[in-house]
């Protein structure tokens, strides 16, 4: 669970910093103004609007943060963003973090499109 204490007008743009630069940058320069305990993250308004974000944006930047560094899947970081799995694509896509598929994703995949396929010839 994470909680927000911040407007929702604190919307803004970050000019040229990228999407992992700038959560490091937010994490290094606010460090003081995260609270982070084993129930959730608490983020001071004053911090929000420092760095022209909404809380969505934060958490957004944050899940993909997380995603590009391999620590959450894509169904963890989209959960974590609360946004859909084509929302979450698009994020990563204007910061050009590639979506990690394996040949163990593939092979999931074809499975489970067999077993639908044997589900309807039945």
């Amino acid at each position: 669970m994470v909680g927000f204490c911040a407007p929702e007008s604190a919307a803004g743009g970050w000019g040229l910093i990228s999407g992992t630069t700038r959560l490091q940058h937010v994490l290094f320069m606010y460090s003081e103004s995260l609270i982070f305990n084993s129930m959730g993250i608490q983020i001071s308004s004053k911090m929000l609007q420092e760095l022209n974000m909404t809380p969505q944006e934060f958490l957004i930047e944050m899940a993909t943060h997380f995603y590009d560094l391999g620590k959450m899947t894509m169904g963890q970081a989209r959960n974590f963003a609360s946004i859909d799995q084509i929302t979450f694509q698009k994020e990563l896509s204007k910061r050009n973090i590639s979506i990690k598929y394996e040949v163990e994703d593939l092979m999931d995949d074809l499975k489970a499109m067999e077993a639908y396929k044997q589900k309807l010839n039945k």
